[in-house]
């Protein structure tokens, strides 16, 4: 038995039945890591995903992986990434035509009104927005509309996304944002949002976009509750993923001699997976471990919330 299930390290997975057939879901960053494993899961539990990301040639081959590994025909569909017995009653081989690819730069406020825009042509409604793509400690740099980036892509970029994109969600559906346990080491301001490179820390940047993250959902579940529609902020765990390629400790740290004491991709899903699924959300919660944790105190701020919202409205042209 690995180290990380012995000694708990691999954290919480999903016991929750259920399937999501005719669901229509958004994964941001579905193309590796976290994102990829959430959309394979998801779509296992039939539901139609839409692979929103970046580099859509990365997207295609993600989306043969899932196939090749969780497709029809495969003798590994059923067989691999099951929880338990009872779960695999509620598994399915992936149909191609579940997996739906889809271009989209959330370091371009345009691209995201593109995108946003393509869904509404298109006549979609979403039952489940999960806000799963991000960068880490990467080298200062700014986005196409000339923000930190780390603040740029990981909060702007998914604030103007949702925002556009609650018009065009049904009834008792969910936003899912990833958050990070780094937010509660915050020690930065998050006004004003944009830091110039002079003050720049790559650290503390990521840990106030990841607190951006979770106040977010805090404060979506207070103006969507008349909707019905839940929210959710996420704690993945310690993850090995591509996202920890701007910074060598970490790299050291995820695939190196810290290697059994973090979590796969898989494992990284699965409270991702749970608040999709359970039919106990609390509604704005900070969950790690598919169980409720105890957030930042600014997270639970409304005066802090109200700052943070004025000065996202204002970056993205709302």
């Amino acid at each position: 038995m690995p180290i990380a299930n012995k000694l708990n390290f691999a954290g919480g997975k999903c016991n929750e039945p259920g399937r999501l057939d005719r669901k229509l879901v958004i994964v941001t960053g579905a193309n590796t890591g976290i994102g990829k494993e959430t959309a394979a899961e998801l779509a296992r539990r039939g539901a139609n995903v839409i692979m929103a990301c970046r580099n859509t040639e990365r997207a295609e081959e993600a989306r043969r992986e899932i196939l090749s590994i969780y497709g029809e025909g495969q003798p590994t569909s059923l067989k691999t990434n099951i929880v338990n017995e009872k779960i695999k009653e509620f598994i399915t081989p992936v149909k191609p035509d579940q997996l739906i690819i889809e271009e989209l730069n959330l370091g371009s406020f345009k691209s995201v009104r593109v995108f946003v825009e393509r869904i509404h042509q298109k006549e979609m409604k979403i039952d489940i927005l999960i806000n799963n793509a991000g960068i880490y400690c990467c080298p200062y740099g700014k986005t196409e509309d000339g923000f930190e980036s780390q603040i740029g892509i990981n909060h702007l970029g998914h604030f103007l996304l949702t925002e556009l994109l609650i018009p065009e969600m049904n009834s008792a559906s969910r936003i899912i944002i990833l958050s990070s346990r780094a937010h509660l080491y915050s020690k930065m301001s998050l006004i004003p949002l944009n830091v110039e490179e002079k003050d720049y820390s790559r650290f503390q940047c990521y840990y106030r976009s990841k607190l951006a993250n979770a106040m977010y959902a805090q404060y979506l579940s207070k103006k969507l509750a008349n909707k019905g529609i839940l929210t959710a902020s996420v704690h993945p765990g310690v993850v090995r993923t591509e996202i920890s390629r701007n910074d060598r400790f970490s790299s050291v740290v995820f695939f190196g001699l810290g290697r059994p004491f973090t979590k796969n991709p898989w494992q990284g899903a699965q409270t991702t997976l749970y608040c999709a699924l359970t039919p106990e959300l609390i509604s704005g919660a900070y969950y790690a471990d598919c169980a409720v944790a105890k957030p930042n105190p600014l997270v639970l701020d409304e005066e802090a919330q109200k700052e943070l919202i004025s000065a996202s409205l204002e970056a993205v042209g709302l």
